[in-house]
């Protein structure tokens, strides 16, 4: 390899280059905030003025060459280069000879048991772990016991079923044993695919399981990988090799290893294309602790990262010691003159601290409005659409937003607006819609947010308020439709929305020795007859209403 000498001149000149000029032409977003400009890093908001930048959440900074190799992993010379162009330093040939690469180490994954029972008294009783999530671990061929330690093993598999990688950990509760086995290839860590565009990533295997068994609702439809560390490898590749993922959730550890490791790896994610990344935090110091303490055990708690800890403090600080003429201030004036001038510059350096944060609290609020509208933009035209399909085509509908005091939610409130006829003025919802109008836009707004959430079950209760003929028969369907995707809950009086269901429940209420007690009875077809029936012509049931009965769930 060639060794590339730099001239002085030239190490000054890329000390003092452009960092924005470099930032602004590798496509990243930098936002003048004054004199200086501010950039969003995988690591927190950077803060760059002339050829110089500092970091507040790392409480670092320097110059252009430092910062190339910093936020974009470049070597020096690399960065040198970046910086000046590829012209720039002079190579001289090395006569070291490289050195030969290692051979590759042998990996032998330890034969399974004839039977795996210390596998699932571990995995059951000390952890936890759903019986069903297991069995469908074990049946993929993931998950088995080893026949001479008895160990649990994690499996690795390629895309052709080949073993690439295994992770052990001992079933005996009393040891804590656990790691990779030799020539494990980290790019094929313990991993599930799914169909889905979500991909969730874990530090540890029994992390992945007790998430699984925390939050089972169709969790075979998306992908899961577990690191086995908090290197991104087996991450990358499943991004890779499976194109239809766009959504990554990092669920790494509640602490500062987990919460460093996550910034690094969305980095990394963000570095191979346009993907949606989120972090999820474990109430405790990670999902097996979670497990543990929905059992009633003893739980690790979570861990803040200590920088994140130390700025919460240090805010708390300014806000207390930045009052003059106060008590804290005349002590200080008493002190003796050397210190107390030490401490003055100390005092007016924390104000201008505390000023430059709120400055970026404000600049983070202004930017969470710009998306809050842009999504609200988005939502008002579904929401649109939707009430176009529920018999109300001439509704106008929109999200105003209000200016408040800045709060860890932002600076400003949102409230909708509606007009429910044409020509008339945009009015606050609740004060304008009537009940049958305020139903269906319940019913379309749900119907929209439903789909960015993972409830599985929508409850609608009494949503036929107000409504009936033509806009009970749009409400109906659009509820049916609701529900080829989600389980759908409707307590209704309308005849139109209790035919298109697919279960009929009848709920009554009955006095018995001076109590009230409600049943609940499944009603076969006959009974969802009669109950039809009985809503279209009151108490009085005639072969003229169970005719039409018969005919509405016919249809």
């Amino acid at each position: 390899m060639p060794y590339i000498h730099f001239s002085e001149q030239e190490k000054e000149l890329a000390k003092q280059a452009d960092i924005v000029r470099f930032l602004q032409v590798h496509g990243e977003q930098v936002k003048r905030t004054g004199k200086e400009f501010a950039w969003d890093s995988p690591a927190g908001k950077v803060t760059i003025r002339e050829n110089q930048w500092y970091s507040q959440y790392e409480q670092t900074g320097g110059g252009a060459v430092k910062f190339l190799r910093k936020f974009f992993g470049m070597t020096y010379p690399e960065a040198v280069r970046s910086l000046l162009g590829e012209s720039a330093g002079q190579e001289i040939l090395s006569a070291a000879k490289e050195k030969p690469k290692p051979e590759p180490k042998n990996f032998s994954p330890p034969p399974p048991h004839s039977d795996m029972r210390r596998l699932y008294a571990y995995l059951l009783n000390e952890r936890g772990i759903d019986r069903n999530i297991i069995h469908a671990f074990t049946h993929e061929g993931l998950l088995y016991e080893d026949a001479v330690n008895h160990n649990v093993c994690f499996v690795g598999k390629d895309d052709t079923g080949t073993v690439r990688h295994l992770h052990k950990r001992a079933t005996n509760p009393l040891s804590d044993f656990k790691g990779n086995i030799t020539g494990s290839d980290a790019d094929y860590a313990f991993h599930y695919s799914g169909r889905s565009d979500r991909l969730y990533v874990f530090e540890a295997p029994i992390d992945l399981l007790a998430f699984l068994t925390l939050y089972p609702a169709g969790w075979q439809e998306h992908s899961y990988v577990a690191l086995c560390s908090t290197a991104d490898r087996a991450a990358l590749r499943m991004l890779k090799d499976h194109p239809q993922l766009k959504q990554v959730y990092l669920c790494l550890d509640h602490d500062s290893a987990g919460i460093e490791g996550a910034y690094r790896i969305a980095d990394s994610i963000h570095s191979l294309g346009e993907y949606q990344v989120y972090r999820l935090f474990p109430e405790h110091k990670d999902w097996d602790e979670d497990l543990k303490a929905r059992m009633g055990k003893d739980a690790i708690p979570a861990g803040e990262h200590p920088k994140l800890a130390y700025i919460a403090e240090k805010t708390a600080e300014l806000k207390e010691m930045c009052i003059e003429d106060t008590d804290e201030y005349i002590k200080y004036k008493r002190m003796p003159a050397d210190l107390f001038d030490d401490t003055m510059r100390k005092l007016e350096r924390l104000k201008k601290n505390l000023k430059k944060a709120e400055k970026e609290a404000w600049d983070a609020a202004l930017a969470l409005r710009e998306n809050r509208q842009q999504a609200a933009d988005t939502m008002s035209k579904r929401i649109l659409s939707e009430l176009a399909q529920l018999d109300m085509p001439r509704v106008q509908f929109a999200c105003r937003f209000t200016e408040t005091e800045l709060t860890a939610n932002g600076a400003d409130t949102v409230a909708f607006y509606m007009s429910a006829n044409a020509g008339e003025a945009l009015k606050p919802l609740s004060r304008v819609a009537s009940g049958g109008e305020l139903a269906r836009i319940m019913l379309a707004m749900k119907n929209v947010l439903a789909e960015k959430d993972q409830v599985a079950t929508l409850i609608f209760d009494e949503v036929d308020t107000g409504v009936s003929g033509r806009a009970a028969q749009k409400v109906a369907e659009k509820l049916r439709s609701v529900a080829v995707h989600k389980q759908v809950l409707c307590v209704t009086h309308l005849p139109q929305l209790a035919a298109l269901a697919n279960t009929h429940l009848l709920i009554a209420k009955s006095e018995r020795d001076g109590r009230t007690y409600t049943s609940v009875t499944p009603l076969d077809l006959e009974g969802r007859k009669r109950e039809l029936a009985r809503i279209i012509g009151g108490a009085n049931i005639t072969e003229t209403t169970l005719k039409s009965a018969e005919e509405m769930l016919r249809g």
